[in-house]
């Protein structure tokens, strides 16, 4: 917590405990918006005194007391909430390594309609991409959707390479 001074907690204070590289953003917004009489919604870290970090969100306006500008509002702890989404963005950046430099052709497709939404390059030879092994661009295998002999919508048929199927070419 932050020591109170005359019932109020100085402003200065907390630009103290705010972490340095969100500290000028913080103040120039925060000031901005006083100026225009605007209220506020911002998040940034703190630093408290063990060392350790803490996310914040806080909200509020600028109002007049006694002819004096006071900023209240309130702030809750969202540290959580950033873990969680670090968490998930450092998870989807491993699955998107994994996906574009897997040397097998790879493909993510809707469950419901059975629609590509995205296939790798699929380097399983030197000069082989999962376009050259599926003898079609990625665009097309996409896009193209067919209907399965159960009436199901499948678009897995649509990039089945010459010479399957039956064809015999």
């Amino acid at each position: 917590g932050l020591e109170r001074r005359d019932g109020h907690v100085p402003i200065e204070a907390l630009f103290d405990r705010l972490h340095d590289d969100d500290r000028e953003r913080v103040r120039s917004e925060l000031l901005a918006l006083q100026e225009d009489d605007l209220p506020f919604a911002q998040e940034y870290r703190v630093c408290l005194p063990d060392g350790a970090v803490r996310w914040l969100k806080a909200r509020g306006a600028t109002i007049s007391d006694s002819g004096e500008a006071v900023t209240t509002g309130t702030v809750t702890d969202i540290t959580e909430r950033r873990d969680a989404q670090s968490r998930m963005a450092l998870a989807e950046q491993q699955f998107r390594h994994l996906f574009e430099r897997n040397p097998l052709p790879a493909w993510v497709y809707d469950l419901d309609d059975l629609r590509f939404l995205a296939v790798n390059e699929g380097r399983s030879t030197p000069t082989a991409t999962a376009g050259k092994i599926w003898r079609m661009s990625r665009s097309p295998i996409c896009s193209r959707h067919t209907t399965t002999r159960r009436g199901a919508r499948s678009c897995c048929t649509a990039a089945v390479p010459t010479g399957c199927n039956g064809t015999g070419s």
